[in-house]
């Protein structure tokens, strides 16, 4: 049993190493398993073997941890990375212009505190532009040229301004020479009060020459200049950066999106590796996991401790055995000799020597042993009656002599009572004289006041302490409730302050009507109360932050800043307060800390709602503009230039219209079935607009001949369309363009619907619906479908030039359609004057309604890889073979 639950348990281990195969079990291991197996808690134990795969499992997951040790080391490596991404990208984004590499700290600090004294200066490269015909390569070498030279960085500034840690350009201007001046223009930000006729001062005072001079700063297009005696030469940069508004922001939107796209590739690194990472952790999960399903030797301990415990019982038995058959052999010999000496005793005896004989002789002795036995307790019962009689007789002796002596002191004790009751008769008679009950009153009377006051005493002794300590309580209450009270008036003061700051920063207009804090208070917590329910300051603070930076690109220009304006400071703050005093100091310094968005709006830092609000006047006021030349330019597009269009191809679309009508009306079919078509106008959408009939009826008139209210109808139906159509391209999130939809508003074509009816001899006019259609058969569905078509192409050839063609093709020509209304489209196209082509499986063409017709017929005989052409021609009356011995001559094949 035990080695078949060893085999069980090795095919178990197998089973283990085959679901768990991402685990470097070699074939050696189970090997080794099996030999360890077969001597299992003889010479090993089931843990030696367990440990053979816990050193692979262990082994697997040190590799594993190593290789992700290895990629925390590159994540933090690019995490710090990104980081340092990051910081650069904020950093372009709120720098308004690029600024020249290698710029000192001591020079920028230098020129933050010009600034702050109000110095008018400006670096060379924000002052300048390109004049328009300088080319981009040599844009390229002269910003090289100014960059290298340290030109590029350099001030700008009247007389007068400190010099330190920086380099100021001192005009020295060539009126009568070739000069930067040609290549260059000022270009001054309405913001720097910087002169204009200081830059180009400066720009002449450079100097453009082939033979470079030693007295001042000069260069040529080659790339070569000289200051003073240094001479140098530089390439040209691959792009021009800082020379130029336009070439600053291209610039600085470029190191943005190159950011971008390198912090995009930092997370998605960064993602890769975390995945990475995952999945090694997961392995190493499982690996454990894995260990921890390994199979244990609960079975076998179990089948291995049955088998000990047999083996044991079996060594017992064997011994129980051979000590039962000692004994027994022993009891023998006792028997035998027990046997021996009872005969030799009761041989005289009438005894039977059987174990009846000797049974009944036992029972008979123990019979009398029992009688005996009797007679032997009844006599001692006697003895000591005997004994305790006489004891008894002397002890009633002694007893009524000691009767007798106690009867004589009972006499004596009653005549000491009587005479001790006759005095006190006579000592109470004695104190009645004296008033001696009155005494005895106020003697219980003062003792029971006694006893009261001893009690009232007690009490007072035992309330004394309760009521020091209750003294003692209240005065800590009194006490703790005025310091409560100080705290909490100056915390009433503090956020009264922090309201009032509140309603300075405006960002709530309140009704005219509360003009004490306390009432704006009330509205405020009124009106706004349930946002504390509604909303969380989290969720808030972080929708903030995401729009903040969303919208930090777009708000650009006003230089947008998120500024946080911590609490205002309070020295009371800073005394010994208790824990839940603290807390709400600390809670009200949370809610009064504020974090501002500010934009800078015409020089000043404002929030965003003044923005919004200059905006939104200015909007306004700008729609008022927009009215008036709306008015204008719908009057002079709609009654002149594109009026005069529309008027022209309505009445062109409407005559070709009634064409198709008619050639559709003359094609009857041979079941009486005719078609007809109508162009319907539409009717109006919403109320301003006008329906499509009165709207073409306005439009044809002459506009000088309107009245103010007519012109006014048109104007708002195509203002309001345009309006529609905006709305609808921007809830689709289509990148429509105005023109865009211009166009799509003054498309005749939407202002009407066409119309299908049809007509069956003897009935009237129906309109062509869908269910009409389907109750049509299949060669009236076809010929529904054709003479539409036809017509429709027909009109449309009819613009075109007398010589052109009338072309048209049709693959698997007239598909579905009986004989006789085969026959009547193939009139109807000969009617129409096409050129065709068609192809079918079993159309022929050759119809009586046809005039001329020139027939291929294609074969490709018995599978081979050609196809065969064979020419006829219709006449008219006849279909004839076509026999050319030109064509003869040559192969008449195609090859598929």
């Amino acid at each position: 049993m035990f080695e078949e639950d060893k085999q069980e348990k090795l095919s178990e281990i197998y089973q283990w190493v085959e679901t768990n195969a991402f685990l470097p079990i070699d074939e050696e291991i189970l090997q080794k398993t099996a030999r360890e197996i077969d001597q299992l808690y003889g010479e090993n134990t089931y843990e030696d073997i367990r440990q053979l795969f816990v050193k692979k499992s262990t082994s697997y997951q040190m590799n594993k941890n190593e290789v992700i040790a290895t990629h925390l080391g590159n994540l933090s490596f690019v995490q710090e990375e990104l980081k340092h991404k990051k910081a650069e990208l904020t950093s372009w984004q709120t720098k308004r212009d690029p600024e020249p590499p290698y710029q000192k700290e001591a020079t920028k600090h230098a020129r933050m505190q010009l600034k702050e004294k109000g110095y008018a200066f400006a670096p060379f490269y924000e002052v300048v532009e390109f004049q328009d015909h300088v080319p981009e390569a040599l844009r390229k070498q002269l910003e090289a040229i100014l960059l290298d030279a340290n030109i590029l960085d350099s001030l700008m500034a009247e007389n007068g301004i400190p010099l330190a840690n920086d380099r100021i350009i001192t005009p020295q201007p060539q009126m009568m020479a070739h000069t930067l001046a040609d290549y260059l223009k000022p270009d001054i930000d309405p913001e720097q009060s910087l002169p204009e006729q200081l830059v180009d001062d400066v720009l002449r005072s450079i100097l453009v020459e082939e033979e470079l001079q030693t007295e001042s700063f000069s260069f040529n297009e080659d790339g070569k200049y000289r200051i003073g005696l240094v001479e140098g030469h530089t390439s040209s940069v691959d792009a021009v950066r800082y020379i130029g508004k336009n070439a600053r922001k291209r610039y600085r939107e470029e190191m943005i999106a190159q950011l971008q796209e390198d912090i995009e590739g930092l997370q998605h690194q960064i993602n890769e590796v975390n995945k990475k990472i995952r999945d090694l952790e997961a392995s190493v999960l499982a690996a454990q996991e894995a260990m921890k399903q390994f199979p244990d030797d609960a079975d076998l301990q179990v089948s291995y401790t049955k088998m000990k415990e047999k083996q044991f019982e079996g060594k017992q038995l064997q011994k129980e055995l051979e000590r039962i058959d000692a004994e027994m052999q022993a009891t023998n010999q006792v028997y035998q000799e027990k046997k021996r000496l009872l005969d030799e005793k009761t041989r005289e005896l009438n005894i039977t020597f059987s174990l009846e004989g000797y049974l009944e002789a036992k029972k008979e002795m123990r019979r009398y042993e029992k009688t005996l036995s009797s007679l032997v307790t009844a006599h001692t019962t006697f003895l000591l009656q005997q004994e305790s009689m006489i004891q008894t007789r002397e002890r009633l002796a002694q007893i009524i002599v000691e009767v007798d002596e106690l009867n004589g002191e009972l006499n004596v004790v009653a005549d000491k009572k009587a005479k001790v009751k006759g005095n006190m008769k006579e000592i109470e008679r004695q104190l009645d004289r004296h008033g001696v009950a009155d005494i005895r009153k106020q003697i219980q009377e003062v003792q029971q006041s006694l006893k009261q006051t001893e009690k009232e005493h007690l009490e007072i002794q035992v309330n004394i302490p309760k009521k020091e300590a209750n003294r003692d309580m209240l005065t800590q209450q009194i006490q703790e409730e005025k310091q409560q009270l100080s705290f909490l008036e100056k915390m009433i003061e503090a956020w009264q302050d922090t309201f009032v700051q509140e309603i300075h920063y405006q960002f709530i207009s309140f009704p005219e009507t509360y003009e004490t804090n306390e009432d704006r208070a009330k509205w405020v917590l009124k009106t706004y109360k349930h946002w504390l329910k509604e909303k969380n300051l989290t969720t808030i603070e972080g929708q903030l932050t995401s729009v903040y930076y969303e919208q930090h690109s777009n708000l650009m220009e006003y230089r947008m800043s998120d500024v946080q304006v911590q609490a205002e400071h309070y020295p009371w703050m800073e005394e010994e307060w208790k824990d839940d005093q603290r807390l709400k100091i600390q809670y009200w310094k949370e809610k009064a800390t504020r974090r501002l968005i500010q934009l800078d709006y015409q020089g000043k830092r404002v929030d965003p709602y003044v923005v919004r609000e200059k905006i939104e006047n200015d909007c306004l006021q700008q729609q008022h503009l927009l009215d008036d030349q709306d008015r204008k330019l719908y009057e002079e597009i709609l009654f002149d230039s594109v009026g005069k269009k529309l008027r022209s191809r309505i009445s062109r679309a409407q005559q070709w219209t009634e064409k198709m009508d008619k050639l559709m009306a003359a094609s009857d079919s041979s079941s009486g079935l005719s078609f007809s078509i109508k162009w319907k106008p539409r009717t109006a959408e919403t109320e301003v607009e006008l329906d499509t009939k009165e709207l073409v009826d306005l439009l044809r008139r002459d506009s000088r001949l309107l009245k103010e209210e007519d012109m006014l109808k048109v104007i708002e139906h195509f203002r309001s369309r345009i309006a529609r159509a905006k709305e609808l391209v921007e809830i689709k999130g289509e990148g429509s363009t105005l023109l865009q939809v211009l166009k799509d508003v003054l498309d005749y074509r939407n202002w009407f619907s066409f119309v299908l009816s049809y007509k069956r001899t003897g009935e009237p006019k129906r309109e062509l619906s869908n269910h009409a259609f389907y109750q049509f058969s299949g060669g009236e569905k076809a010929m529904a479908m054709y003479i539409p078509l036809f017509t429709a192409c027909y009109s449309r050839y009819l613009e075109a030039a007398d010589t052109a063609p009338y072309i048209i093709t049709l693959d698997e020509a007239f598909a579905g359609v009986d004989e006789d209304n085969i026959s009547v489209m193939f009139r109807l196209v000969e009617e129409l004057g096409f050129n065709y082509m068609m192809n079918s499986q079993v159309l022929w063409g050759d119809y009586e309604t046809i005039s001329n017709l020139a027939i291929y017929e294609l074969v490709r005989p018995k599978n081979q890889d050609f196809v065969t052409v064979i020419r006829y021609h219709w006449d008219g009356n006849k279909r004839s073979l076509v026999v050319n011995d030109m064509i003869n001559k040559k192969t008449n094949t195609m090859n598929v």
